[in-house]
């Protein structure tokens, strides 16, 4: 499970009782977040990934399935694309490659959803875990497209669950012609399996606020029965 930007693994706190119950969770810190330091003085997605790659070896994981909120999902999404072999299955909570807001950080900054997540930090991180600086802002934000990651549904063997705010006021129709318009710009197609796990009224931080839909969906999901949460 990889949490978003400027969060950390304890984001998922609301996932970790129901969630064990059925299966083997392992949450760690992305680098410069939580108790993971950064490597250097600026963070990267490869960073990221080579922090999961990590994960793996440590466990003896030869096969995973991913859950990554906000940001969390890209590094899921990269990472499967890198090494599609080892991700049996994906699932993007209020991410990427649907939920661009990370390209307009100004925008972010001002939202609800935004003043929402400085809470949470507050709650859920101690005193020194967020050790970004603006300027790593802005070399996360270079990996942070739609296109960088979209190329994950062309995977044949791959399922993925997409759990998105139905208060964005868009129809599951809109996320699938997004995806196919985005594939469409490099010549592919979609070849993975994917759902759609819409949750009423939650916000970007709908794991928190619809946390018992947003487990049901996620174990529905996993053990095969569809996604009704």
């Amino acid at each position: 499970m990889l949490h978003g930007f400027r969060r950390s693994g304890l984001t998922f706190l609301p996932q970790l009782e129901m969630l064990s119950r059925h299966f083997r969770l392992i949450i760690p810190d992305l680098p410069g977040h939580g108790e993971s330091p950064p490597r250097g003085k600026s963070v990267t997605i490869c960073d990221m990934l080579a922090a999961v790659d990590a994960v793996y070896r440590h466990f003896h994981l030869e096969q995973a399935d991913l859950l990554g909120h906000s940001m969390g999902g890209v590094v899921a999404g990269k990472y499967a694309l890198r090494h599609p072999s080892r991700v049996r299955s994906l699932i993007f909570l209020e991410s990427l490659p649907l939920v661009a807001v990370w390209i307009q950080p100004d925008k972010v900054r001002r939202s609800r959803d935004h003043l929402v997540g400085r809470r949470l930090d507050r709650y859920i991180t101690k005193k020194n875990s967020l050790q970004y600086e603006e300027e790593m802002y802005q070399d996360i934000l270079k990996d942070l497209r739609p296109q960088n990651v979209t190329e994950v549904f062309t995977l044949p063997h791959l399922r993925i669950l997409l759990i998105l705010n139905r208060c964005r006021r868009n129809p599951v129709a809109y996320y699938v012609r997004k995806i196919e318009e985005e594939l469409g710009k490099i010549g592919r197609r979609p070849a993975a399996e994917y759902e759609f796990a819409m949750i009423d009224e939650g916000g970007h931080f709908v794991h928190w606020t619809r946390a018992v839909k947003v487990n049901r969906a996620v174990i529905a999901f996993l053990k095969g029965r569809g996604t009704r949460p």
